[in-house]
C-alpha cells in the first residue's frame, strides 16, 4: 500500500497541469489492485495531454519506486491507434484508466481492445508459404553450419527469435513486447511455450539445435509443415 501512496502523490502532482486529461497504468501495474502495489519494482505510466505537445519519456525513481512515464498528446495517441501501432495497441489493450477528465480516453481504450481482440491481418496462402520456406531455409542453414563454432550460436539464436515472431504472425495475434512474451505464450499456447523454455535451458549447442527443430516443426505443422522449394511466382510478403 505504501507504493500506491507514492504513485498517488505523483499522479496528484501531474493532475495539477490543466492540459492533462488522463493518467493510465500499463503493464503489471494495470493488473494489480491498490493493495498489491507493494509487489512492484517499477510502475509504467502513460500521461495524456489535450494539447499537441511533443511526446516525451521520463525514467526516474521516487521514494525508491521506479517510474517509467510516457507523455503523449491525445492527437498523437489517436494517430497511433488509427495506424494500428503494435507498440500502442499492445500497451493500451491492457491499460487501466486511473484518472480521466472526460470520456474520450475510455472510448479510445474500448476501440483498442476491439482491435486487439480481432487480431492482426490474415495472411494470404502465398504469405504463409513464404514464411514456411524462409524458416525451413534458415533451419537448413543451421545444420549446414553446426560445426562453425562462432557462427552457429548466432544463427541458432536468430532463428529462435524469428520462430517466435512467426508464431504470432501466422496466428494473426499481436506480438507483445519481448519482456511479456513468455507470460503471453503460457496463456495462449502452453505447448509452444514449453518448447521455447526447453530451447532456452538447453546446455549444449546440439541440444539447442534439436529443440529448435522441434519448435519449428510444432509451429509449421498446422500450416502444412516445412517446405524446401519455392515455385517461381510473385510473392508480396514483406520480410
Amino acid at each position: 500500500m505504501e507504493k500506491f501512496k507514492v504513485f498517488k502523490r505523483f499522479a496528484d502532482e501531474v493532475k495539477k497541469d490543466n492540459d492533462v486529461i488522463a493518467i493510465l497504468l500499463s503493464d503489471k501495474a494495470a493488473l494489480l489492485s491498490n493493495e498489491e502495489f507493494d509487489e512492484l519494482h517499477y510502475i509504467d505510466v502513460i500521461v495524456v495531454y489535450s494539447s499537441n505537445l511533443t511526446s516525451e519519456r521520463e525514467y526516474t525513481k521516487i521514494d525508491g519506486l521506479i517510474f517509467d512515464v510516457r507523455y503523449i498528446s491525445i492527437f498523437d495517441l489517436i494517430t497511433y491507434i488509427e495506424k494500428n501501432s503494435r507498440f500502442w495497441i499492445n500497451d493500451l489493450a491492457r491499460a487501466k484508466v486511473y484518472y480521466a477528465k472526460n470520456e474520450i480516453i475510455f472510448g479510445l481504450i474500448d476501440k483498442v481492445k476491439s482491435i486487439y481482440l480481432n487480431g492482426t491481418k490474415k495472411l494470404s496462402d502465398e504469405e504463409i508459404e513464404y514464411i514456411r520456406f524462409d524458416l525451413t531455409l534458415k533451419m537448413r542453414n543451421v545444420y549446414l553450419n553446426r560445426n562453425c563454432k562462432f557462427l552457429i550460436h548466432f544463427l541458432v539464436e536468430e532463428l529462435f527469435i524469428k520462430i517466435i515472431e512467426s508464431y504470432y504472425t501466422l496466428h494473426s495475434i499481436w506480438l507483445p513486447e519481448l519482456k511479456n512474451i513468455f507470460n503471453n505464450l503460457r496463456t495462449i499456447d502452453y505447448k509452444f511455450c514449453d518448447l521455447t523454455e526447453k530451447f532456452i535451458l538447453s546446455n549444449s549447442i546440439d541440444d539447442k539445435i534439436e529443440n529448435l527443430d522441434l519448435l519449428l516443426d510444432y509451429l509449421l505443422k498446422p500450416f502444412g509443415g516445412d517446405i524446401d522449394e519455392l515455385e517461381k511466382k510473385e510473392y508480396k510478403y514483406n520480410r
